[in-house]
């Protein structure tokens, strides 16, 4: 990922130089700063059903995914961009965005081939680049602080040098957030619409506790830890349809799992997707069951390692905290007004490309009563 987006970042760094990364992002992911993006989390989702009519079909996957594009670009250039440079940006992101997952799987030499997509790919991240160093150029010039991510970033020390981080590092690591964090989030949004499509007892559950916490109130960031049933509509959604099916990990030592000894320098794989499936740790795997969170005896007995949301380790999530609030802000805002049904006749299964996605996902949008 790191060589598609042209720069080292802190999810494709490893060892020290993974650990000095993740000091310099770390204050952009604190609570506080978290509880100031609710607003353009919750604005992003209304405006991506400003167009919606009653019986319109939404392809919800392709809207999740833009949706969730949207909130980082908001929130990470909430006041530091002029809304054409925005849209741009947003523009530009969207396309390397499709393009980057299928970069990461192929060889090296397609990339280098004269297709018209990998022009398109390449003059996108060329401007994508430059819209973030011009931002960041002006922001030092200004010495103003916008309060929103960028202006974090630009806060954060290269604790080996003491010297601020340099506009090619904030371009790589807003870059690699876009990629890592959109369609991950996306895709978790568009498998929970699904769910309590096809769930109607969970989803009149669901919006009998947004009545009761929210009454007419817009969701704000202090509302949401009281949402318990939420939180277990998306934790479910994390275990069944998790977005991961190939991770990597080195062995820095020798170690021996189950009957095979695996020497030290080895890489393997593992796969979040079917873990979470695995009926020795999860009765019923199959089954959409947001009450299963509700055992808490069952809960500590699950071991170190069965159930993997956001990674585990040095190298977990950065964002993950940013990930639950964004995807609890945007549920709440969509479900409240609006209804999806299935389309008829459709059959939506898992597929495997970047993340473990919905194959196709076309939904009928109804208005609340």
């Amino acid at each position: 990922m790191g060589q598609v987006l042209g720069g080292d970042s802190v999810v494709t760094a490893a060892g020290a130089d993974h650990v000095r990364k993740r000091r310099q992002l770390q204050p952009a992911f604190r609570h506080a700063e978290i509880s100031r993006y609710v607003d353009l989390m919750r604005d992003q989702a209304t405006q991506t059903t400003t167009d919606w009519k009653p019986g319109r079909v939404i392809d919800v996957r392709e809207t999740m995914t833009k949706m969730s594009l949207d909130v980082l670009a908001a929130t990470v250039f909430a006041s530091s961009l002029d809304e054409q440079a925005f849209q741009q940006l947003q523009r530009h992101l969207s396309t390397v965005l499709n393009g980057a997952g299928s970069r990461i799987m192929l060889p090296d030499w397609a990339e280098r081939l004269p297709l018209p997509a990998n022009r398109r790919f390449n003059t996108s991240r060329a401007a994508v680049r430059a819209i973030i160093t011009d931002a960041v150029d002006g922001l030092r010039a200004s010495e103003h602080n916008t309060g929103d991510m960028l202006s974090q970033l630009l806060r954060a020390e290269d604790e080996t040098t003491g010297q601020p981080v340099t506009a090619h590092q904030v371009c790589s690591e807003i870059l690699t957030l876009a990629v890592a964090g959109t369609e991950t989030t996306g895709s978790v949004l568009s498998w929970i619409l699904h769910e309590l499509s096809r769930n109607p007892e969970t989803d009149q559950r669901l919006q009998t506790e947004l009545s009761d916490v929210l009454e007419d109130r817009p969701v704000t960031f202090e509302d949401l830890p009281r949402l318990t049933f939420l939180r277990n509509v998306i934790t479910e959604a994390l275990r069944l349809h998790h977005t991961g099916w190939l991770v990597t990990r080195r062995t820095l030592t020798p170690i021996r799992l189950g009957h095979w000894d695996i020497p030290a320098d080895t890489e393997l794989a593992y796969c979040q997707h079917a873990l979470h499936r695995d009926p020795t740790l999860f009765p019923d795997p199959l089954r959409f069951d947001p009450d299963r969170w509700l055992d808490e005896s069952w809960k500590t007995s699950l071991p170190d390692g069965a159930f993997l949301p956001f990674g585990a380790g040095k190298h977990k999530c950065i964002g993950d905290h940013f990930a639950m609030t964004e995807i609890a802000t945007a549920l709440t805002t969509i479900t409240r007004s609006w209804r999806l049904t299935p389309a008829p006749d459709q059959k939506v299964r898992p597929i495997a490309r970047a993340t473990v996605r919905p194959s196709t996902l076309l939904m009928t949008a109804s208005p609340r009563p």
